[in-house]
């Protein structure tokens, strides 16, 4: 009742070079993403109960380097997904 806010889910992919092209990087996600769709899923299952858990805590899940972005060369960068908006989508 009290909850305000985005409620969004982070799921890692594997280490990527900072060259790997779009159509790549959309492997990737891809590849990542497979078994967490598959019925039943004990890994889905496993992230949506970690996040509903630290939004009951008010607290950020950040499963990979914050500090890696923020950097003059950055080692990390984050893609976030408005599927429901397709002006964010690539268009492969």
């Amino acid at each position: 009742m009290s909850f305000v806010g985005n409620a969004s889910m982070t799921i890692t992919t594997q280490e990527f070079s900072a060259a790997t092209s779009l159509e790549d990087i959309a492997q990737i996600i891809q590849d990542t993403l497979i078994p967490k769709l598959q019925k039943p899923s004990p890994e889905l299952t496993e992230l949506f109960d970690i996040n509903i858990n630290v939004m009951h805590q008010k607290v950020p899940l950040a499963p990979f380097n914050v500090i890696g972005m923020n950097t003059k060369k950055p080692t990390t960068f984050y893609i976030n997904n408005f599927s429901t908006l397709p002006i964010y989508k690539p268009d492969f």
